[in-house]
């Protein structure tokens, strides 16, 4: 590409009325699924996206837990270092079964939407520690949880998820390797009826 990008941080439910009918294609990687209100998201993209009939959006999600191993190993092992911090708390995403993903999709004003699915990748890492790190450090919601435990919680959560990782992916060689499924959903915003302008 000779262009020039530019790169602007939003608050992705509600998106600068300047975008408005703005783009042709919108890709959402694993992204949407965080939202507070997904729908309200996804109906922000549809507004940004052209009215063209043609313009299409693109998100993926991570399938249900059965489906993400690898994202199960924290909250296992919060359960059993620190179950009060799990007592009343909601999943932080939406399970992007298809489903869902056509529902939420079709709610936001989005037609022919189809759904992918599912395409199995693996979380690899070179070591348990650093499955900890990438998750411990790197997911917001993860890191939430660990900073209201006392030192003594966060060691012992840590080498829980160190045993559970080795548990349910380690290799011979010390590396991690955990499947997880994702799902992704494509819909096109519809033609606007110039009639109803």
């Amino acid at each position: 590409l000779n262009q020039d990008i530019e790169c602007i941080v939003s608050d992705g439910q509600t998106l600068p009325s300047t975008w408005t009918n703005r783009f042709d294609y919108v890709m959402g990687s694993f992204s949407v699924i965080f939202f507070k209100n997904v729908p309200q998201g996804l109906e922000e993209i549809c507004r940004c996206l052209k009215d063209n009939g043609k313009s299409k959006v693109v998100i993926s999600s991570w399938g249900k837990a059965e489906e993400t191993p690898a994202f199960q190993i924290f909250p296992d092992a919060i359960q059993q270092v620190a179950p009060e911090l799990l007592e009343g708390s909601k999943p932080k995403r939406i399970t992007g079964i298809p489903p869902v993903l056509k529902s939420i999709m079709e709610q936001a004003g989005f037609v022919d939407v189809n759904v992918v699915g599912p395409i199995k990748r693996y979380i690899s890492v070179p070591s348990s520690e650093a499955f900890y790190d990438r998750f411990a450090l790197g997911s917001p919601n993860t890191k939430g949880t660990v900073t209201k435990m006392s030192p003594d919680q966060r060691c012992l959560l840590k080498a829980k998820v160190m045993e559970l990782a080795e548990e349910r992916g380690g290799n011979s060689d010390g590396t991690i390797e955990i499947p997880s499924c994702a799902y992704f959903a494509y819909g096109t915003k519809p033609l606007r009826n110039l009639s109803q302008s």
